[in-house]
């Protein structure tokens, strides 16, 4: 019973695809063949037309529509197919052109079909094709004037990028050094008047070397000994803001001058390239679409000095490396601990260009700092749906700080400036005694900015022990004041002094205390009673004297009233 229900649904499902029709890879009695083929070899970079012979023998008119193949499009492609809905009489026939373009960086070979879908009466009936091979033609073409020749070689290239990108990936205003080592591979004969020089083309052969402004794009080597080798190194100071993305070629050329002819090399191993060849080496250059306003990262490695109390005027350049352009930048400064904040507009800034950004501000009199951090944050995408007429950062849409991820920050040195000294304050919290626990009670006020104190005692070890400092470090705001708990063992009497001294960020401070340490109590006891019998007793010669005197001035009173009589 099973094996029949099996039989019964495959005769089923075949009736379904017979009614659902075939589509054959071929078409019966219509052909295409190759009129005009592809050379034996194709050249990168190059557009090649192809001729196809379509013959129609079927019984009926045909519709051809072409298919864009995408095979192997990475290396070549159809850019140009015959126009679709193109028709064949029964018995007749028609020539189409296709144009193939081959990919300029690869090689080898490939196989590229064209092909085209055959209706009759607006059915699909079949598809035909043709395949064409490409053979890449590659050429080490030489950058000398004439040919590889002599004992000179480049024995290694190498790039270092001193920006954001990397050293294969640059993206605008990087910072380049190339680095080209030519060797005289000749052991017993020098060669003399090295040169090297540069030059970079764009994807399309372009030489667009002038674009990168490059320090020198020849370098005088000199000579170069026997069995040896020197180093030429390009500089790019900053790749251009406004430069395309793509791949760009770079090729070296070392000769001796006046004689290219016997002395020349361009070909090097070292160089790294999608074609494999010996000629230049290949770079990326990417601009990122959502990059907008930046300060260069060199223009931000001078260190600002300046002097407390000063002025300071800060001119540096800022690029917009986005794709559009940018109205009404606001570029600002500052520093919290300096209450820096100071913000310039400089305008519109085109995509790819830069305007010079000028801001002035004061250093305050209490700085104190060696070095301080002054960032800067540039505002774009202006919202000119704002109602206030003066610019601030509620203005824009994007800042380089929050949206490009970027640090761009000076450093700004203050000389010459000493911090401020702290206030010490001291109070004897203990009888003064020899031999008995001596406690100071420390007052330490700071009068400027944050900082960090250790305090520390002076001229105590003829006379007393230090006991203990409590608490010996410790940090205080700008007119925060600490209690310190100064505990001393006296070990002599008499008048005594000593220091304390606070050291603070470098400086060190020094405030002197006097105390009077009593050898015993006895001693003590009899000071105290010495002075309050010597209260006593001036208080009673002071009235006898109050008394001698009135009496004086009775008998003078007495006398001149005789004197009368």
């Amino acid at each position: 019973m099973e094996t029949k229900n099996t039989i019964l649904s495959f005769a089923i499902f075949t009736v379904l695809l017979l009614s659902i029709g075939f589509i054959a890879a071929t078409v019966e009695n219509v052909t295409m063949s190759v009129t005009q083929d592809l050379p034996s070899e194709v050249v990168n970079g190059e557009d090649y037309d192809v001729i196809v012979f379509v013959e129609n023998n079927n019984g009926s008119e045909i519709e051809l529509k072409w298919l864009d193949d995408s095979t192997n499009d990475a290396k070549a492609s159809w850019t140009i197919l015959p126009t679709n809905g193109s028709t064949i009489l029964t018995g007749a026939n028609d020539s189409f052109t296709a144009t193939l373009t081959i990919n300029s960086v690869f090689t080898g070979s490939l196989d590229k079909i064209l092909m085209a879908e055959v209706y009759d009466a607006g059915t699909l009936i079949g598809e035909i094709e043709v395949s064409f091979t490409a053979n890449y033609e590659v050429t080490e073409e030489t950058f000398c004037s004439a040919e590889e020749v002599g004992s000179l070689r480049i024995e290694d290239f190498n790039i270092n990028n001193n920006g954001e990108g990397d050293d294969e990936e640059w993206e605008p205003l990087d910072e380049i050094e190339i680095e080209v080592e030519i060797e005289n591979t000749h052991s017993t004969e020098d060669v003399r008047d090295v040169l090297v020089q540069i030059m970079i083309l764009d994807s399309d052969g372009n030489d667009i070397t002038n674009d990168f402004d490059i320090d020198d794009e020849e370098i005088d080597l000199g000579r170069i000994r026997d069995d040896d080798s020197e180093i030429a190194t390009f500089v790019i100071d900053e790749i251009p803001a406004d430069i395309e993305d793509g791949t760009y070629r770079i090729y070296i050329k070392a000769f001796s001058e006046n004689h290219e002819d016997s002395e020349c090399v361009s070909l090097s191993n070292d160089f790294d390239n999608g074609a494999n060849i010996d000629n230049y080496h290949e770079v990326e250059i990417s601009r990122e679409e959502d990059e907008g306003v930046i300060v260069k990262s060199s223009d931000l490695e001078d260190i600002i000095t300046t002097t407390c109390g000063a002025q300071v005027s800060l001119n540096f350049p800022v690029y917009n490396i986005g794709i559009d352009k940018e109205e009404n930048v606001l570029v600002s400064i500052y520093n919290h601990d300096l209450n820096i904040l100071e913000s310039v507009s400089i305008g519109s800034i085109k995509e790819g260009k830069k305007k010079t950004a000028t801001l002035i501000f004061e250093i305050p009199e209490k700085a104190t700092k060696n070095n301080y951090k002054l960032s800067v944050v540039n505002y774009y995408l202006y919202d000119d749906d704002k109602d206030s007429e003066e610019l601030n950062y509620l203005h824009y849409d994007a800042n380089s700080e929050d949206d490009l991820d970027r640090n761009m920050d000076f450093t700004l040195q203050v000389i010459g400036c000493s911090a401020l000294e702290p206030s010490v304050n001291a109070v004897l919290d203990s009888e003064a005694l020899v031999g008995e626990e001596l406690i100071i009670t420390t007052t330490i006020t700071n009068n400027g900015e944050e900082a960090d104190y250790v305090l520390s005692l002076e001229g105590l070890s003829s006379w007393a022990d230090v006991v203990s400092v409590t608490p010996q470090t410790f940090s205080l705001e700008e007119g925060e004041s600490k209690e310190v708990t100064v505990v001393l063992l006296p070990k002599a009497g008499g008048s005594q002094t000593f220091d304390i001294v606070t050291l603070s960020m470098g400086e060190k401070y020094s405030q002197s205390v006097s105390v009077n340490i009593v050898e015993t109590e006895e001693e003590l006891s009899f000071f105290e009673e010495l002075t309050s019998n010597s209260a006593y007793a001036i208080i009673g010669i002071t009235a006898i004297l109050i008394l001698i005197l009135l009496i004086l001035i009775v008998r003078v009173s007495r006398r001149s009233t005789s004197a009368e009589f």
